[in-house]
């Protein structure tokens, strides 16, 4: 997913947690919709198509949709206390990461759903076993690393 964003986190270097926080807050905050995709509620059974995806990478994705509701100014990937990088030609397609949750749904009986402009209210839902078990599975596997 990351290789499809134009602003990321610079993650050549140590991340600072603090100031990720503080940014992650300012900008969800700010409009929550664009967190929505990387957010989940284990209370409701809801997860964002990213949710499961590591915090850098998530990260990455939150700054880049602040840099695209920017227009991609000049400062829009600029973030006090953080590394970033703006990729001028991402490698990737942004909407392939998409595209294959949406297969891995539909080869698993969910579905894409139809409210909305894109499906992403549906999508979600269904999404959420799928996605629960993915983070399920990734703690299980970073508490084998540790």
């Amino acid at each position: 997913m990351v290789d499809s964003l134009k602003c990321t986190l610079d993650t050549s270097s140590d991340v600072d947690g603090d100031a990720v926080g503080k940014i992650l807050g300012y900008i969800c905050g700010g409009d929550s919709s664009l967190c929505a995709p990387i957010s989940g509620s284990p209370t409701n059974g809801t997860y964002g198509i990213y949710s499961a995806c590591s915090p850098n990478q998530r990260t990455s994705f939150v700054l880049n949709a602040s840099y695209l509701a920017q227009n991609g100014g000049k400062d829009a990937c600029t973030f006090e206390g953080l590394k970033t990088k703006v990729v001028k030609s991402p490698t990737q397609d942004p909407n392939s990461c998409k595209k294959k949750a949406e297969s891995a749904l539909t080869n698993s009986g969910g579905s894409k759903g139809s409210s909305g402009s894109d499906g992403d209210s549906d999508l979600q839902s269904s999404a959420s076993p799928l996605l629960a078990s993915l983070s399920a599975l990734s703690v299980v596997a970073a508490a084998v690393l540790l």
